[in-house]
This record gives structure tokens, C-alpha cells and sequence, in this order.
């Protein structure tokens, strides 16, 4: 749905959803059953060790409202302002192997970048003005300032247990007794999540703690950039352009998920933040660019 109203500005409400089947997953058609004695005698194939396959057998759903605003540039400011509440549900992918390859059901959870709420802001705006003088002109003309706001609710992370208790047959999840979340105004980078509200499985016992239950830290993160102009010929396509970028203006720290691995004492801490690679969720980065037109 999609209404314009007079002053320039576009609202939109869209609902999107996808259904995926037939997907990549990477299970071990070899893992043994867990149980005491020998590993290769609880094997499908006792003579082979792991056997990691390429199946088709996964599957993915995802919903989502999509709200916008968008106003179109006008007196040289524009905008568009997003927001997304979502919900991805799959059954892992094929860069992590499920805790029970004979049973695929139990991995059907939450996906990897299933992130509930997504804002996200962006505009410009070109400081209007007429100028008596060229040098007034010169001075005060051709600034352009812009800014993008991200603000999306944390990715999820799965509780294992640090302690195998399965007798070598692979990873395997932590027992969930109780939530396990804490209040926003509980968590610190000590303990983000309740550990008391998982213990270590019983002997030869999978976790029964689902896949990807627990959301980690949000981000909330504004780039900004600066844009100065530079005629200094008669065609207004000539010209340079002096550029002043900052990503994370206030330098907040966008935090990771913690450790997860209950039984491991850094369980439930917190030891980095950001992406800096991609100069995503990064600290404070500025760079200066200057650019000619033609």
C-alpha cells in the first residue's frame, strides 16, 4: 500500500514473505548414536569415520511488515525512513552441522539473521541559500550535510555445552531448565545471559535447548558525512568536492554475542565488539576524500 500526500512525502506498507525449500544442509550421515563403548561400533558404517554429505533437504519461511516514509528531495532536503519487524525460521545451513543429523526437526529454529526489528534512517540536506557576493558564495555555499541511523535488534545465538557428554557423537547443545533471559537492566558484559537456566545434558543425552534462542546485543549506530562544493568553472559539472566521512559518530560500542558455551567460565561474557573489515557495528572511523568532477 502506498499513499503521496501534497508536501512531498511517499508512506508505504508492504508485507514480504518467502518460502524456501529443498535447501543446502551439511549433515553426517555417519554420526554415531550416542552411547557408552566403542565410537565406530554405534556407526552406520563402522569402518569409516565422519561422513560429511551435500543434502537438499532443508527448508525456510520468513515474514515480515515493511514501513516507510520517504520524502523526495525539495528545497534540497530528502529522506527515507524504513522499518522492518521480521521473522526467519530454518533449520541451520550448511556451514554448521545439526546436533542430530538423524533427526533434522529438532534444528528448525530461529535462522542466523533473524532480526526482529530493523530501523534504519537516511537523509540530506544541501544548506539552502542566496549570496550577495561570490565570495559569500564561495564561503557558505555548496555545503551538503548527510546521516544515516541504523537501529536493529540483536542476532540470535544457540547455548552448547562445553562438556560432551555423547561419547563422540558431535556438538551438542546445552539443556535448557528455565529462560535463561535477563531483563535488559541485568545484563552487563560479566553476564549478558541467565547460565543458571542451563546445565549440561545428561550422559548420552542430546540438549534439548533449541537452535538459536537467545538474542545478543542490538545496534544503534549514526554515520554521518560532511560534502563541500567547489565551482570553479562555468559549467556546474565541472567542479571538486571535498568529502568528510564518520562512521559510529558517537563512538558507542556495538557489542558481539557472548560466549556461549555453558560449563566454559567466560560463559555469558562479552569480549569484542563491531565488525571493523566491513565497517560494520565498527568503532569510530573517519577518512577524508577529496573528488573531481567532470
Amino acid at each position: 500500500l502506498q499513499r503521496e500526500f501534497r508536501v512531498g512525502i511517499v508512506l508505504s506498507a508492504s508485507y514480504v514473505g518467502t518460502k524456501g525449500t529443498a535447501l543446502v544442509l551439511d549433515p553426517d550421515i555417519n554420526q554415531p548414536v550416542p552411547g557408552a563403548g566403542a565410537v565406530a561400533s554405534r556407526r552406520a558404517y563402522p569402518n569409516f569415520a565422519g561422513i560429511p554429505t551435500v543434502e537438499s533437504v532443508g527448508n525456510s519461511i520468513y515474514h515480515s511488515m515493511q514501513l516507510s516514509a520517504e520524502k523526495r528531495l525539495a528545497k534540497g532536503l530528502s529522506f527515507l525512513l524504513s522499518y522492518t519487524l521480521s521473522h526467519a525460521i530454518d533449520q541451520g545451513d550448511f556451514l554448521t552441522a545439526p546436533q542430530n543429523s538423524l533427526n533434522f526437526t529438532e534444528d528448525r529454529g530461529n535462522g542466523a539473521f533473524d532480526v526482529r526489528n530493523h530501523f534504519s534512517g537516511s537523509w540530506t540536506w544541501a544548506l539552502p541559500g542566496h549570496w550577495n557576493s561570490q565570495l559569500s558564495k564561495a564561503l557558505l555555499g555548496g555545503w551538503q550535510l548527510n546521516g544515516i541511523a541504523s537501529i536493529y535488534s540483536g542476532l540470535p545465538f544457540t547455548v552448547t555445552s562445553s562438556v560432551n557428554t555423547l561419547n563422540g557423537s558431535g556438538t551438542q547443545r546445552a539443556n535448557r531448565i528455565a529462560s535463561g533471559v535477563l531483563p535488559s537492566s541485568q545484563r552487563t558484559l560479566q553476564e549478558y545471559f541467565n547460565i543458571a537456566g542451563f546445565v549440561t545434558p545428561a550422559l548420552y543425552q542430546f540438549g534439548n535447548s533449541g537452535r538459536d534462542i537467545l538474542k545478543g546485543p542490538g545496534t544503534l549506530q549514526v554515520d554521518g558525512s560532511l560534502f563541500k562544493n567547489f565551482h570553479y568553472a562555468k559549467s556546474d559539472r565541472t567542479y571538486s568536492q571535498f568529502r568528510c566521512e564518520v562512521f559510529n559518530v558517537a563512538n558507542s560500542p556495538q557489542f558481539n554475542n557472548p560466549a556461549s558455551a555453558i560449563g566454559n567460565p567466560a560463559a555469558g561474557t562479552i569480549t569484542s565488539a563491531g565488525s571493523k573489515p566491513t565497517l560494520q557495528r565498527t568503532s569510530r572511523q573517519i577518512q577524508l576524500a577529496l573528488k573531481l568532477y567532470f
